[in-house]
């Protein structure tokens, strides 16, 4: 139960409704920022330890499952780039954003703002965190816990056949209880209050 809840709540997190789709089109939004540089999974394995990675996602998203050894620098237009010349100014290695994955624009934008504000050496990992957890798990922090496993995180195909509509678990919850419902409680009566002239005749 403990797994399923995670790889449940990790694919609503991480692997929004679509975030598959874009397989004809693997990567829909290079071509509006096509002046930010790109790195792939295969290099940034190969170049990681010598590679600065930054989360540029929410904390919840962040503490959810990142990228091990990941600096976490949220997306925000005024803070980042301050952020990310502090990152450069400890180290002259190449600073890699990423997001959640193909459809989610917020490593080019990261990368953008930091260019703009002069940086160099800077990349957006578009294919982002799905698809470096499904390749690479024991690199993938789940949870805060330690590295995720392979099982913990599940496909869309495997969600989409767990999912059911709101009638079949109406269903499944009578079953549960035995087919019986619960009545309503009745409303509290109320007793009559007697205005002052029955309450001196009754006196």
């Amino acid at each position: 139960m403990k797994h399923w809840y995670a790889a449940a709540v990790l694919f609503l997190v991480l692997v929004a409704p679509g975030a598959h789709a874009a397989d004809a089109q693997p990567f829909p939004h290079r071509a509006h920022f096509r002046d930010v540089p790109v790195i792939d999974t295969e290099q940034l394995r190969r170049q990681f330890d010598g590679t600065v990675v930054v989360d540029v996602r929410s904390r919840f998203e962040y503490e959810m499952l990142h990228i091990i050894g990941a600096a976490h620098v949220p997306l925000d237009k005024e803070r980042l780039p301050a952020a990310v010349r502090a990152l450069r100014g400890a180290t002259d290695r190449p600073i890699v954003f990423y997001c959640n994955g193909t459809v989610c624009t917020k490593s080019y934008e990261a990368a953008r703002f930091a260019i703009q504000a002069g940086l160099t050496g800077v990349y957006a990992y578009d294919a982002g965190m799905d698809a470096w957890s499904r390749r690479y798990p024991e690199m993938s922090v789940l949870m805060n816990l330690g590295p995720a496993r392979a099982e913990d995180l599940i496909s869309i195909e495997d969600f989409e056949r767990r999912l059911i509509d709101a009638r079949d678990f109406e269903a499944r919850l009578e079953r549960g209880r035995g087919g019986a419902r619960h009545p309503r409680p009745a409303p509290a009566r109320r007793e009559p209050v007697p205005d002052a002239r029955t309450a001196r005749a009754a006196r």
